[in-house]
């Protein structure tokens, strides 16, 4: 779930209404995401596993591609 955050801008001498109505219109180059489960915080041993597994899986993959490089150019010789 994503929110849009407009810049804040100098107030101007416009009413409340019309600064609703460009509100309502404004486009913002600035996004704010917001958690899709409101539970709470993580328990700090499900994001320590978490990071070791994607440091194993980008270890596993980096080893795998240099495998891979490395036989591929063996063969062109």
């Amino acid at each position: 779930m994503c929110s849009l955050q407009p810049k804040k801008q100098p107030p101007s001498g416009k009413s409340k209404e019309e600064d609703e109505k460009e509100e309502e219109m404004m486009v913002s180059s600035h996004m704010h995401l917001k958690p899709a489960h409101r539970t709470g915080n993580l328990d700090k041993a499900v994001v320590l596993r978490r990071i070791r597994h994607r440091k194993r899986i980008n270890k596993v993959k980096s080893a795998v591609q240099a495998l891979l490089a490395g036989s591929s150019s063996g063969e062109t010789s």
